[in-house]
């Protein structure tokens, strides 16, 4: 991505912290992998970024910012997340919003961006059938179609 980058520090294996600086002041933001137990033996993890509150040592990923920084701090947290990929080969990275707006905006930062990514990152969209039983499946990301989440993996084998 040609966006600029905030540097990153990775705090442990699992939770990256960068700093969002804007006209609002500087506020630390974190992005935490969560591994989920899936039962299958999948490396599934759960992406969560947002601001960090270190009265409860948590991210709040629910306030806005509005720092003047969005695209900054979306390609902040693509390139962790595929960094992250890089570093645990086979694992599966869940995203969702924390409303339906901000799962709207991820995606469309994923399509400003989807030209850009390495080709074997791969990226999976939840879609909701609501004349079919409100099924939901997965499947391949596409330009113009929205989604309730994303399944980011790649499908390149690090040894």
């Amino acid at each position: 991505m040609k966006v600029p980058r905030y540097p990153v520090d990775q705090l442990s294996e699992y939770t990256f912290q960068f700093f969002s600086t804007g006209p609002r002041g500087v506020f630390a933001l974190r992005t935490i992998f969560t591994k989920e137990n899936t039962g299958s033996g999948d490396e599934l993890y759960n992406l969560a970024f947002g601001l960090w509150n270190s009265d409860l040592q948590d991210i709040d990923d629910r306030i806005e910012l509005r720092n003047g920084d969005a695209d900054q701090v979306l390609a902040t947290v693509a390139r962790v997340t595929l960094d992250f990929l890089h570093q645990h080969s086979g694992a599966f990275i869940f995203a969702q919003g924390s409303t339906p707006s901000r799962t709207r905006k991820y995606q469309m930062g994923i399509y400003k961006y989807f030209d850009e990514l390495p080709k074997h990152i791969k990226i999976l969209g939840l879609r909701t059938d609501f004349n079919s039983h409100n099924t939901s499946n997965w499947i391949e990301f596409k330009v113009g179609v929205n989604y309730q989440a994303f399944l980011l993996y790649s499908n390149v084998r690090y040894i």
